[in-house]
């Protein structure tokens, strides 16, 4: 190999001039050959006569060990390094080396962890070194780069945040334990990192249900157990969930929320009509859960909990006093939105909407075919309630988010395949294309629809939309809404779809938030016609039953 690379850069230095790529790979390949522990031997043998022409590559021993080291891509060529602000660049600039490209400082397998020398010794490089002593240098030996186990860094140091632990209960002189308020709320919000309405079921948690009163002694054991050395987001898990379970489950949101709104003073106008606290509630986990719990199991995971905002948003709310400024899950107007939609196509109130009151939903605008799969896809029974209904109208109503995508892709997807056809497209697209007769409207082929959503999308592959498609494309969510809704669709046939779509996006404004604020909008409007309504009624009510609008005979 040297000799091939010598004649090919000294015997024929116009080879540079005409295939410079060809110098890099060689370039490349001297610095593998470097790694070798037999190149320093064989330097000298391989280059005895290094030339002077500027235009060649000069290669010593001392420019051999300077060499940038490389890595090996996914395609299995290899490329030096790019990023030069990256700490291993910095290494590479002052003429560090790294430790298995150097010959003779291979890494030793004594770092490694268990599992991985025993991949290293049965896999074929690992025998290949017990029975080839020449080979022997040429096995790196990886470090383990995965710790499964691994916690994130916590934000506080545990001494320091027993010492403050300690400081808080040296008010309690009597020895039978802090109260809530004050001493216990600074435990929660300020040392342990809680909203401040976590405080009560924190202290039952820590001392016992029902408990009013919670020593040092009982918190710390429960500190140790469930707080120490962890960060935000794994103790909220471990406050919220249950002793014998590794997840959360819709229904250990409960007492939390409940405290939400028994101390919100945006929520305590709810007091008054428990139905409606409840509904709230329930409300707000069906949203926590449509957002977060991407595996669709109502079993909200750990790692699902890191990559959420419930914590952040938890924290939110405890210091906004406006709920409705907290749109993301909180927000009351929202709720109501989503309460008045199910109260108005529920009619027998027992509920529960069954697939001919789902259909009513939006002015008739679903086809009944899509009617038909989300019953059979997202409804535990032949009856939808209140929580998948949840998930439906911020699916309709939203289609840009991924849980929305993924919501209406699964829908289309007829075979389970991953992939959306133009065959399962043109099964939904003939009850459209029926309705649109029905309007009347000009009729529009399948195959014009099917180009226009080719040119907004650009799969990767033509004529196989995936999910990663509707994802990469922003506009996504109008395939969604050109085959499956009738008004939507004529509404993305009269108006332009990126229209106003990137300032909204500018000012954080979903399409989630304007329907809801147009809709409540709607609502309140619909409530004072009402209120007027009835006001007026009760005046002339009242004028009547006085007698001065009664008619009195003339005695003329």
């Amino acid at each position: 190999m040297p000799e091939v690379l010598h004649g090919l850069l000294f015997d024929n230095p116009s080879t540079v001039e005409r295939y410079p790529r060809t110098k890099i790979k060689i370039d490349e390949l001297m610095v593998i050959w470097a790694s070798l522990s037999d190149s320093v031997r064989t330097a000298p043998k391989a280059f005895p006569n290094p030339p002077k022409s500027p235009q060649a590559t000069h290669y010593t021993i001392g420019s051999i060990e300077k060499l940038k080291p490389v890595k090996l891509t996914n395609s299995g060529d290899w490329s030096p390094e790019l990023n030069e602000r990256s700490p291993q660049a910095q290494k590479r600039l002052s003429g560090e080396v790294a430790p298995w490209l150097v010959p003779n400082q291979s890494l030793s397998p004594t770092k490694l962890s268990p599992a991985a020398q025993r991949r290293v010794i049965h896999s074929p490089a690992g025998r290949s070194r017990k029975t080839s002593g020449t080979q022997n240098s040429t096995v790196a030996h990886i470090p383990q780069f995965y710790f499964p186990q691994l916690l994130s860094v916590p934000a506080v140091d545990p001494v320091l945040e027993l010492h403050q632990l300690k400081e808080v209960f040296s008010q309690d002189t009597t020895g039978s334990g802090i109260t809530i308020d004050p001493h216990f709320l600074m435990v929660c919000k300020e040392v342990c990192g809680f909203p401040s309405f976590f405080a009560t079921p924190f202290l039952e948690k820590a001392a016992g249900p029902g408990a009013t009163h919670v020593t040092l002694d009982q918190l710390l054991r429960f500190w140790e157990v469930h707080l120490k050395g962890k960060d935000r987001h794994e103790r909220l898990f471990n406050m919220m969930r249950q002793p014998h379970l590794s997840y959360l489950q819709p229904a250990d949101f409960v007492p939390w929320l409940n405290e939400l709104l028994e101390y919100h003073p945006g929520l305590e106008f709810l007091k008054a009509t428990p139905d409606f606290q409840k509904a709230y509630v329930e409300t707000v986990i069906a949203r926590i859960f449509f957002t977060c719990n991407t595996q669709r199991n109502k079993r909200l995971s750990l790692p699902e909990l890191r990559r959420s905002n419930i914590v952040e948003m938890f924290t939110t709310v405890d210091e906004e006093t406006d709920i409705n400024e907290v749109k993301t899950y909180f927000s009351y107007e929202h709720f109501y939105v989503i309460y008045c939609k199910f109260w108005e196509l529920d009619t027998d109130h027992d509920q529960l909407l069954s697939p001919a009151d789902l259909v009513r939903y939006g002015n008739y605008g679903l086809l009944t075919c899509v009617i038909d799969r989300i019953f059979s896809l997202y409804c535990a029974s032949d009856k939808m309630t209140f929580d998948e209904f949840v998930y439906f109208i911020v699916a309709e109503e939203d289609k840009t988010t991924l849980q929305s995508l993924a919501y209406w892709f699964t829908l289309v997807d007829l075979d389970g395949d991953g992939i959306i056809s133009p065959s399962e497209l043109e099964y939904f697209y003939r009850e459209q294309s029926i309705r649109l007769e029905c309007i009347p409207h000009d009729p529009i082929r399948f195959r014009d629809v099917l180009c226009q959503m080719h040119d907004m999308i650009e799969p990767a592959v033509r004529n196989r939309f995936t999910l990663l498609d509707l994802k990469s494309c922003r506009m996504g969510g109008n395939l969604f809404n050109v085959f499956l809704n009738i008004h939507k669709f004529l509404g993305f046939e009269h108006a332009d779809p990126f229209v106003g779509h990137e300032d909204r996006l500018a000012m954080g404004i979903t399409d989630w938030d304007r329907f809801a604020d147009t809709e409540y909008a709607r609502l309140a409007a619909e409530e004072d016609e009402v209120a007027e309504f009835t006001e007026v009624s009760s005046r002339r009510v009242n004028f009547e039953e006085s007698g001065f609008g009664k008619h009195v005979e003339s005695p003329f």
